[in-house]
């Protein structure tokens, strides 16, 4: 995907990796978050939203926050038989805006909405390698 291909690796001087690993469990914890046993993100939607804007507005590494927050939101998507089909520039832009301002969980969900099409589940769907090497890399932290 071209959105992640502007980052080239060893080319920045700037500081890599996990930042606060407090700050990257939380994200990862809001969308599942209930209040009087009742979900506060009930469906898919608002739940890829809320894990998109966590991590980025949490900020839990020293760069590419909205990069892996947009990757993050698109595996878990895949993970509940949802493709994205939103072009590039609208993925940079869209990362952008909830960077730079305070936009609900349910304008984001709306927006992630528009841009999922549904796909019946396959037997070995190939999120599934990712999400493994995703928790390897996690556990070195």
């Amino acid at each position: 995907m071209q959105f992640f291909d502007d980052y080239e690796e060893g080319v920045t001087q700037e500081q890599t990796g996990v930042k606060s690993t407090s700050l990257f469990l939380s994200a990862l914890g809001e969308p599942q978050q209930t209040y009087n046993k009742e979900e506060l993100y009930p469906t898919v939607f608002l739940k890829a939203a809320c894990l998109v804007r966590s991590i980025i507005k949490n900020h839990p590494f020293h760069n590419g926050n909205k990069r892996t927050a947009v990757l993050a939101m698109i595996v878990f998507l895949e993970m509940n038989s949802y493709v994205v089909v939103a072009q590039n520039n609208q993925l940079k832009h869209f990362a952008r805006g909830i960077a730079m301002s305070k936009q609900s969980v349910e304008r984001i969900s709306r927006t992630i909405k528009k841009w999922c099409r549904y796909t019946p589940p396959t037997k070995d769907p190939h999120w599934k390698r990712m999400f493994k090497w995703i928790r390897g890399e996690i556990s070195k932290v």
